[in-house]
């Protein structure tokens, strides 16, 4: 049985987890069986709101998780939040 191919992203995504409901737990996903869900068929299409939680949670690159172009992760997106974080904290901290 061939998957939606988003779906086939998010279990990818997923596999960089312990498991299942650790990936779940992160994004803020209260469905446990979505993973198996959508491995097995039952769920073909998640919803904007699951994708949403997905981006967020995990920080994959939402552009690739809909359409497959990029990468999965953005290295320069986590670079550049990481330095505003700490120009943040250094100016916390001179006030």
């Amino acid at each position: 049985m061939n998957k939606n191919p988003i779906a086939e992203r998010i279990i990818l995504i997923s596999n960089r987890y312990d498991s299942a409901k650790d990936f779940l737990d992160k994004c803020g996903i209260n469905n446990y069986s979505l993973i198996t869900d959508l491995k097995s068929g039952r769920i073909k299409k998640p919803g904007s709101e699951v994708l949403a939680r997905i981006v967020i949670g995990s920080g994959c690159n939402g552009t690739w998780l809909l359409t497959g172009e990029g990468k999965p992760f953005e290295e320069s997106v986590k670079n550049l939040s990481k330095k505003k974080f700490k120009i943040n904290l250094l100016w916390a901290n001179q006030n």
